[in-house]
């Protein structure tokens, strides 16, 4: 297996739940980077807050870190510990240098309040995060021998992983009943090749391209680290399919969408919004992060007037209400990155916001 390696220490890696190798646990893919006397606040303050300490929190003040270079391993210099994921599993699919964790860079553009795409997106309101487990439809991911359930909804997607292949089922109850099935690698690419297909959204992408997964939403402090997926309102998209999407809805081939964004086209919060201050709960605030460091793809659009987000069955009813509530104030400050292309390292290009671990 190729090793993986942190190349830097990010604020999302300051969670309760990431920093668990620093006092005890154990990965093969650990590494140590140097923190900011900010972050090391951060960092202190939580393992104190479970009732644990590691030697980098005692004595540690911001005045002895700052005397310090950052390849010291002199005392009172604090490192942190952080695990690098094991990409195309269950809980982290699809290959490490894929769309799916493509961070925003600081070269990236964002589309003026003037814009019609920014206009477009302020004329409909958010609607929900769709998880099977609150609204009955959505996408269901469950491992091969599990006992599985489709959506109850009259649409929806279930994916069934077996090892490195994930088997996605399609089906839709509606005017013209449908069903599909496609099959992918879990630590293959996300987005189609050409103009191929990969699995249901209209835009052609996996299920679980940018899915919000329960196993991230549900436990307080872990990070977002990778893009989401979005459905806007039909009356906002046009006909046309950028990178990563390869196809549009029929109905909007039948000239049913009268909007000015793209299918594929990547939202995001621009740099300028404090998240912190926007006054959100836990899982809406390192979902805001996300959408701040990473964006969300147009992959699919709603025949309402609203705009929605997917996460799996498994996020808790509770956390859907938290995150519904706080969207309603995060949803209007997105925009569309306007030079966000397939060539690039980070999306916009520069450097990347946040890098998590990156193959040597």
């Amino acid at each position: 297996m190729t090793t993986k390696t942190m190349s830097r220490l990010t604020r999302s890696a300051l969670s309760a739940a990431a920093l668990l190798g620093a006092f005890g646990a154990s990965s093969a893919a650990a590494v140590e980077e140097c923190a900011t006397p900010d972050e090391m606040r951060v960092v202190c303050a939580q393992i104190a807050a479970m009732g644990a300490t590691i030697p980098d929190c005692a004595g540690w003040s911001a005045t002895t870190e700052g005397a310090l270079p950052c390849a010291s391993t002199g005392v009172g210099h604090p490192r942190v510990t952080q695990d690098c994921h094991d990409f195309g599993t269950f809980e982290f699919p699809f290959a490490v240098d894929s769309a799916q964790y493509r961070s925003i860079g600081s070269g990236a553009k964002y589309a003026p309040d003037s814009d019609a795409t920014t206009r477009s997106l302020r004329s409909v309101p958010f609607g929900h995060l769709n998880s099977p487990g609150s609204s009955g439809y959505g996408f269901s991911v469950y491992r091969r021998g599990d006992q599985a359930s489709a959506p109850t909804g009259a649409e929806g997607v279930v994916i069934i992983v077996d090892g490195k292949t994930a088997h996605e089922y399609w089906h839709y109850r509606g005017g013209d009943n449908a069903d599909a099935k496609y099959t992918w690698a879990m630590n293959g690419r996300p987005e189609p090749s050409g103009s191929g297909r990969v699995g249901a959204s209209a835009s052609g992408v996996a299920g679980l391209f940018g899915l919000a997964r329960g196993h991230e939403l549900n436990t307080p402090g872990t990070p977002i680290q990778h893009v989401s997926q979005i459905t806007l309102a039909k009356s906002l998209v046009k006909p046309v399919a950028v990178w990563p999407a390869a196809h549009v809805d029929g109905y909007c081939k039948r000239g049913e969408c009268g909007g000015s964004i793209a299918y594929g086209s990547l939202l995001a919060l621009p740099p300028s919004v404090n998240v912190d201050g926007l006054g959100l709960s836990d899982p809406g605030r390192r979902l805001a992060h996300a959408l701040q460091d990473y964006g969300a793809y147009v992959v699919d659009t709603t025949k309402g007037d609203s705009t929605n987000m997917r996460a799996d069955q498994s996020v808790a009813p509770a956390v859907v209400a938290k995150v519904n509530r706080d969207m309603a104030k995060v949803y209007p400050l997105l925009r569309v990155v306007t030079n966000n292309s397939e060539d690039q390292a980070a999306s916009g290009g520069g450097t990347p916001r946040d890098q998590i671990c990156g193959m040597d």
